[in-house]
């Protein structure tokens, strides 16, 4: 877990045991209900929910979204990439594929982005060190409704960026989209029509 709130990394955060820095069993433990849904719709078994896109697949959890579903500062989210940039191959040999990131800044960004700040750059940094380690970074577009923008990390030009579409495959009203935009998937309701159900926190879908 990457939780820092305050910006500083002094034992205070909102991981799961209060501090800003957290490993073992327990520490990325979902308290929103996103973390689980987002999970659910790749690895499922079949159990509880539908079975996912990929049920085979193991899952290592990176927390860096608070109980709101919010992160405080773009340096966690990469601290984050840079655990798995030094722990995928030595140390845990965590052995990363694909990475899912279902978050991203208020800020939208013109794509690429990767030079327009300090922060993007350092995003872009690390994105590029991930793609060349055969690492891929699938990012949520955004939730905007903005047709020519994107937030920070789905703008940076290496990710694998995913908007959202509605039953007759029209982008969805509020997901951000531009040509560079590498995939669109089911992601509204239509005419009470649901599309995902997937498993929830605490049980059940």
């Amino acid at each position: 877990c990457f939780g820092d709130n305050d910006g500083a990394i002094d034992g205070s955060g909102f991981c799961p045991g209060g501090s800003d820095r957290e490993t073992g069993a327990g520490s990325a433990e979902d308290d929103h209900g996103h973390g689980t849904h987002v999970s659910s719709i790749i690895t499922s078994n079949g159990t509880t929910a539908s079975v996912g896109v990929a049920p085979g697949a193991d899952i290592v959890a990176v927390k860096e979204l608070d109980n709101l579903n919010r992160f405080f500062f773009t340096s966690e989210v990469i601290a984050g990439l840079q655990w798995i940039i030094d722990n995928n191959t030595t140390g845990l040999n965590l052995g990363v594929d694909v990475i899912n990131m279902s978050l991203g800044t208020n800020a939208l960004f013109n794509s690429p982005c990767d030079n327009f700040n300090a922060n993007t750059l350092a995003m872009a940094n690390a994105i590029n060190t991930l793609r060349g380690m055969g690492v891929t970074p699938v990012v949520a577009s955004g939730n905007n409704g903005s047709g020519t923008q994107r937030p920070l990390p789905a703008c940076v030009a290496n990710t694998f960026s995913v908007g959202a579409v509605d039953a007759a495959d029209v982008v969805a009203d509020f997901s951000n989209s531009d040509a560079t935009t590498d995939v669109f998937a089911p992601g509204t309701n239509v005419e009470d029509v649901t599309f995902i159900v997937a498993s929830r926190m605490g049980g059940g879908t």
